[in-house]
């Protein structure tokens, strides 16, 4: 249906082409065509963009970089008046100076911006050898280069950093059989199910519930920083008093997560009391085979009535990640992933705003 909307430039352009028979300056048509077809396709992926699915993505800082300030020179010229009335081009010299930074450098490649403190901080825990490294800037003419501190590959002094992506959820507007009842934020209070936890001071709380120890949640932090790149893999591990929800609240959790994000694993526990006894365990991810949660649900169903230990836990997961494998949504690449009211409406008012513009510029401009 969206296709429609380009033919509100091509129709706008041949009708004052025809009109005008302004058959010499068909260049200029041709131009001002491709320059608003050009402007309408980059809306519509604009509006793709924004109706993608969000994910989260974990890594480790490999490194912290410190680049240092340098100064370009830059050269332009001026148009200044002679005594005569003519003029001359006159060049100028000005200098500009670019301040020093520091940012970490992830596995997965990604970048950010730190703080001097921050940098001083990792590369002090670490205390390994101090790199220098050159850089290449244009027209500098002082300054540049930078220093560079390696992590020191200890387990304890991994700085693990969960940020987002986005991808092409093709179920997500789908009314196929994989489309989950739709349960509402209100009705969700109601169940008490869990919504995503933000992302705080560049971590995620990936393991939600009363009474969550912090070696613990390190530790499944850990587990998504190093398994996410290699494995595609996110875990998270949700924690339900069993004296208020019977397993099936695993169910509308997953209904009200849409089933989750291509790259998660999601864990439901229920524990009871203050010694947090296990009482039930339901998984839930889009694996083909769900060779991973059958273990895991196996794992903890020989724990029933005992107190919840996730590090032991954690241990064990580092043993069967070969168990995980990411479904790949593009297997949903048969459903239909039509376009929503609303970005019908934006290209369809894009096209028109398009439209005009090529009337304006063709009827207000004389051309040669």
């Amino acid at each position: 249906m969206h296709w429609f909307s380009y033919l509100l430039p091509i129709l706008t352009t041949l009708v004052l082409f025809l009109l005008r028979k302004d058959y010499e300056n068909y260049p200029y048509y041709l131009a001002t065509f491709a320059v608003a077809t050009l402007l309408l396709g980059i809306v519509q992926w604009l509006v793709r963009y924004a109706d993608k699915s969000k994910e989260y993505l974990s890594g480790f800082v490999t490194q912290v970089e410190h680049y240092n300030a340098w100064t370009e020179q830059v050269v332009y010229y001026e148009t200044v008046k002679l005594p005569n009335g003519g003029t001359r081009s006159v060049r100028r010299v000005r200098y500009v100076y670019h301040p020093e930074y520091w940012q970490w450098v992830l596995n997965t490649g990604v970048t950010s911006s730190i703080s001097h403190s921050t940098y001083n901080y990792w590369s002090d825990l670490w205390g390994t050898p101090e790199e220098r490294f050159s850089t290449f800037h244009v027209n500098c003419v002082s300054g540049g280069g930078g220093q560079r501190y390696l992590w020191d590959k200890e387990k304890n002094h991994c700085r693990t950093v969960t940020y987002t992506g986005r991808y092409t959820n093709p179920l997500k507007h789908s009314n196929s059989i994989f489309r989950f009842q739709d349960i509402s934020k209100q009705q969700a209070q109601e169940l008490k199910l869990y919504d995503y936890p933000d992302i705080e001071q560049s971590e995620q709380n990936v393991i939600l519930g009363k009474d969550v120890q912090l070696s613990e949640l390190h530790e499944f932090q850990y587990i998504n920083a190093i398994y996410g790149l290699q494995h595609q893999i996110h875990v998270f591990i949700l924690l339900f008093d069993a004296s208020e929800h019977h397993v099936t609240v695993a169910g509308q959790q997953r209904a009200y997560w849409q089933g989750g994000n291509k790259n998660e694993f999601t864990i439901c526990l229920g524990i009871e009391g203050e010694e947090r006894l296990v009482k039930w365990c339901s998984t839930f991810s889009w694996m083909d085979e769900p060779t991973l949660g059958v273990a895991t649900e196996g794992y903890f169903l020989e724990l029933i009535d005992q107190p919840l230990q996730l590090g032991p836990f954690a241990e064990w997961f580092h043993e069967h990640i070969g168990l995980w494998k990411r479904k790949e949504f593009k297997d949903f690449k048969y459903l239909n992933n039509k376009m929503q009211p609303w970005q019908l409406a934006t290209m369809f008012l894009a096209a028109g705003a398009d439209s005009y513009g090529i009337w304006w510029f063709l009827t207000k401009h004389t051309l040669p």
